[in-house]
């Protein structure tokens, strides 16, 4: 039988169901059992049916090491991929920082009063972080650096809506690395970190010239052209909701940002 529809309108019922392409069951009373045989919810292609996706034909979850005891040659292997990290070779440790450049070696420049610096940064798998930071090479009495995290549009790659504005920490001292604490959870995607010196000019800070995106205004002529960093300037106060950004050829492409994993 191709349909059937059946109605349970006892107090005890059991209904067994083996072979149908499709059953529709209605139960009003107050107990009913029903069993299934090679048929899943909605039938065979159900979530649980034949070649549904749980079925005997559907997703292998796999939770302990697999072993082949018998002399078929080859098998298809379904995955549940939901919750593998996007990025397996790099994984957040509790208590590590972690930097959106890679590069071995750091460069340090006075920042200009105002300009914001963003500098792209992937997260594998949802994190909570605990504290972001900079690093001071040397210090100007009175200066500040704004910290924040902003989305990133995953059309143009540029920075877009405000994530958290950390707020601002001394940039006075010399060969420091001030810190703010956080309490922030990103799911996996891209970000973006941003600093911004405050109160006065002229703090040297950290910087990288190599990161995970590197952008050119043009076709690179030389070994020593210099990339590309977004950049928004007037940045006097709180950080925008949105973010208003300029692509500049700089060789300032990742902040010295520091942020650590709870």
């Amino acid at each position: 039988m191709a349909d059937a529809t059946i109605v349970i309108a006892e107090t005890n019922a059991s209904v067994v169901v083996t072979s149908d392409t499709s059953a529709t069951i209605s139960v009003t009373e107050t107990t009913a059992n029903l069993t299934t045989s090679n048929v899943g919810i909605q039938g065979a292609t159900g979530a649980t049916g034949a070649t549904g996706a749980t079925g005997s034909s559907g997703v292998v979850n796999v939770t302990s090491p697999i072993t082949n005891s018998g002399t078929s040659t080859s098998a298809q292997l379904g995955f549940d991929v939901t919750n593998f990290p996007r990025n397996y070779q790099r994984k957040f440790i509790s208590g590590r920082y972690y930097y959106p450049s890679n590069a071995l070696t750091r460069l340090s420049t006075p920042f200009t009063l105002g300009s914001a610096h963003f500098s792209p940064f992937e997260v594998p798998t949802t994190t909570t972080f605990d504290q972001v930071s900079v690093a001071v090479a040397t210090g100007v009495a009175s200066s500040t650096v704004r910290i924040g995290i902003y989305n990133a549009d995953m059309a143009t790659l540029t920075p877009s809506s405000l994530v958290l504005d950390a707020g601002t920490v001394s940039a006075a001292t010399s060969a420091t690395y001030p810190t703010i604490t956080i309490n922030q959870t990103l799911t996996a995607g891209l970000y973006f970190l941003v600093f911004v010196v405050q109160g006065v000019t002229g703090p040297t800070l950290y910087y990288f010239t190599s990161g995970p995106y590197l952008n050119y205004t043009a076709l690179p002529t030389t070994q020593s052209a210099v990339g590309g960093s977004y950049q928004q300037t007037s940045v006097t106060g709180a950080l925008p909701s949105t973010a208003s950004v300029s692509l500049s050829a700089t060789q300032i492409i990742c902040a010295g940002i520091a942020i650590r994993a709870a």
